[in-house]
């Protein structure tokens, strides 16, 4: 009996099956840990495109935009005239004649560079804003109380305007609009920002600054009617912002 139960303490057959239990259990952790990459990576394939594929709507939306902005240009009006006004002095009875100089602001042109297209396609927003810039430059270099009449357009204008754009057939996006923010500031530069809706953590912007300098008015205004050297833009930058990585690249 003895002998017995030395062979059983002395037998190999029980630790060769908790080698082949330990085996199995490595390989079912390193099986796992395969999968889990796997998964993992397959995910965040999906989000690096699904992001690529919003940058895409995003910046092609911009560039359209931006195409369409120097594509157009800017110029400023006004007029200037004189008329004569002849009274009676009560005191002497004499007819005394004066002059009356008068300024008015006309509405400027904001069209295609090829005179062939017409009108720019957001003159109907961005007129105003031009204008109201344009006048802030004649109140600057003329002063109201040397004429008679001086009427100028309002410099008080809503500088900020929301845009919304469809993104191009065959993208998965078709159905989320891009809403670009588009603001002019006093330098006449305009900003653009733009995002898709409930995605505002992606977002792409950019600039376009002016190639000439500000629209200006002849001091003393000379009689007639005069228009300003045309003012054009071009893309100063333009940057991908992703808010909640808290990444950018901008060119």
């Amino acid at each position: 009996m003895i002998g017995a139960i030395s062979r059983k303490v002395c037998s190999q057959h029980g630790a060769s099956m908790l080698l082949a239990l330990l085996f199995l259990l490595i390989c079912s952790m390193v099986t796992a840990s395969i999968l889990m990459a796997a998964v993992t990576n397959a995910g965040k394939h999906r989000s690096n495109l699904e992001e690529h594929q919003v940058y895409l709507s995003l910046s092609s939306a911009v560039s359209t935009l931006c195409d369409e902005l120097n594509r157009s240009e800017y110029q400023g009006k006004y007029k200037y005239w004189e008329t004569t006004d002849t009274k009676t002095d009560p005191a002497t009875g004499e007819a005394v004649t004066e002059t009356l100089r008068h300024f008015t602001q006309l509405e400027g042109t904001y069209p295609h560079i090829s005179p062939a297209a017409g009108d720019g396609y957001l003159k109907e927003i961005l007129l105003e804003n031009f204008d109201g810039l344009f006048a802030q430059e004649i109140n600057g270099k003329l002063a109201s109380v040397d004429y008679d009449t001086f009427d100028l357009k309002p410099e008080h204008t809503d500088m900020k305007h929301i845009l919304t754009l469809t993104p191009e057939p065959g993208s998965e996006l078709d159905d989320t609009p891009v809403h670009i923010t588009l603001e002019i500031k006093d330098s006449y530069a305009i900003y653009i920002t733009a995002y898709l809706e409930g995605l505002e953590t992606y977002q792409v912007e950019a600039e376009l600054t002016p190639k000439e300098s500000k629209p200006t008015v002849s001091t003393p205004p000379a009689m007639g009617t005069h228009s300003t050297q045309a003012m054009r833009w071009t893309l100063g930058w333009i940057t991908i912002l992703d808010k909640e990585g808290g990444g950018s690249a901008g060119s």
